[in-house]
């Protein structure tokens, strides 16, 4: 729901949010079915983008926390 309110705020197209969403949820995989499917194919090195700087946040995340949290 952050993810739509912000994009609403800041007035975001519509096949930018659901790109970026299908990036954050499902990975970068997903973003080339999603965007044939929206007929906008400019959209896929944004999404691609997205979603590998998402397993790489996510990754120094969790180790990060996995170093917080050893005893």
């Amino acid at each position: 729901m952050l993810h739509f309110s912000l994009a609403a705020l800041f007035r975001i197209d519509a096949d930018t949010v659901l790109i970026t969403s299908t990036a954050t949820i499902f990975g970068p995989a997903f973003i080339a079915p999603v965007a044939r499917a929206l007929g906008n194919r400019e959209l896929m090195v944004s999404g691609i983008t997205t979603g590998l700087m998402g397993f790489s946040l996510g990754t120094y995340l969790g180790l990060a926390l996995s170093w917080l949290l050893r005893p």
